[in-house]
């Protein structure tokens, strides 16, 4: 063999056969396949195929939901009120508030309810203006497009915005009518809600009730699918009720031809929910 020969073979070696080539690289794309096929579902979640997991790897516990529910009589009653002045200056709208708010207190204090649940919710004090479009020269008629726009000083509004908690529900009638005639300016809301030692009260009989609702559910499912329920695994548990209100209730203003204010506080409905999961066999 020459030297030329020798050359060849040393640098470039045999060619593989394409046909194998071309087996290799489908075999290699089918393997890839089935296993993004088995590993990856939608949204990048993993996707197990249960008929090819061992006895070991098999999911072993069962998750429930319970709830429980119940309507309770509202034991709390919270008035929202606001004495509002107007004043030259800021200095004698606020005294008059001043005076004003202490006359409300005073009168809400005398039926018993004591400073504690008496709470400012919001206090202000801003000018207030008359606004209109005025002719030039002070006349009266003027074409429109001559008007100009103008503001004049009125004086200073103060509003002082309070809540009080009411604990005798009975009477929150006779304390909304009190609360106007001492000098608030308007009742904005009335809400009816729970005492905190009705609430935990409530809370801790309800859960119980989710608690059992839950197990039950866990126990049926156990029985259908031929297992056998075991102990809790982990547990959460949820509380809410949405106190019931009224908006706008009274105001100074239809005070003298109105009759005394009825209250009806109607019922909370107050839910309860437990989560859990059971090992079973």
């Amino acid at each position: 063999m020459s030297d030329d020969n020798a050359d060849k073979g040393r640098c470039c070696g045999s060619r593989p056969n394409p046909i194998v080539f071309a087996i290799m690289i489908i075999i290699a794309g089918a393997l890839l396949f089935l296993t993004m096929k088995f590993t990856v579902g939608t949204g990048g979640q993993t996707v197990i195929n249960m008929a090819n997991l061992t006895g070991s790897q098999q999911p072993n516990h069962i998750d429930v939901y319970g709830e429980a529910k119940r309507s309770v009589q509202p034991d709390l009653m919270t008035i929202s009120f606001s004495v509002s002045t107007l004043n030259a200056t800021a200095k004698a709208s606020q005294e008059e508030n001043a005076a004003r708010m202490s006359s409300v207190k005073d009168a809400l204090k005398g039926t018993g309810i004591k400073e504690e649940n008496i709470e400012t919710v919001s206090y202000d004090i801003y000018p207030e203006y008359i606004s209109d479009w005025i002719c030039p020269g002070g006349e009266k008629i003027c074409d429109e497009q001559t008007k100009t726009y103008n503001q004049t000083l009125s004086g200073y509004r103060t509003v002082h915005s309070v809540s009080v908690n009411i604990y005798n529900v009975s009477s929150g009638g006779a304390i909304t009518d009190l609360v106007i005639s001492s000098g608030a300016e308007t009742v904005d809301s009335i809400q009816f809600s729970l005492k905190d030692s009705t609430r935990n009260s409530v809370e801790l009989s309800l859960l119980q009730n989710a608690s059992e609702a839950a197990r039950a559910k866990a126990e049926n499912i156990a029985t259908g699918i031929g297992a056998t329920l075991g102990r809790p695994l982990s547990a959460s548990s949820g509380y809410y009720y949405y106190p019931t209100s009224q908006s706008n209730y009274k105001d100074a203003g239809i005070m003298a031809n109105a009759q005394a204010t009825p209250i009806s506080p109607g019922q909370v409905d107050v839910y309860a929910s437990v989560s859990v999961s059971y090992g079973m066999s």
